[in-house]
């Protein structure tokens, strides 16, 4: 099978991109927040140094064996990165999806 290739989406309001080491110290403040920990199943608390550059470095990986694509939720205007979502591809187990958004972001549809 050939491997899947890193996309981006695009809404009217949002990118979903793939995530870069660049948005590890964004991704690391948001989930660090308890709130966000409490609405996840897979997010720990407290979040450990470094655990936001390691999920970036596993999602290449998880893309590129077709197992889990993770995107990166961005505002269209301006850019900001809001939160992240991941879709769980598993043939015997099933698929799932899960998210989370940036407290500072709740609440804005």
């Amino acid at each position: 099978m050939k491997p899947i290739v890193p996309i981006v989406l695009k809404s009217e309001r949002l990118i979903l991109r793939p995530p870069v080491p660049d948005d590890a110290a964004r991704i690391e403040c948001y989930v660090s927040d308890r709130r966000v920990a409490e609405m996840t199943s897979l997010i720990p608390h407290p979040y450990p140094r470094g655990g936001a550059a390691d999920w970036i470095e596993r999602t290449e990986q998880e893309w590129l064996a077709g197992v889990r694509p993770a995107f990166v939720i961005c505002r269209r205007e301006g850019g900001d990165l809001v939160g992240c979502i991941a879709i769980s591809i598993h043939p015997i187990e099933g698929h799932a999806a899960g998210y989370w958004i940036g407290v500072p972001h709740w609440g804005n549809g």
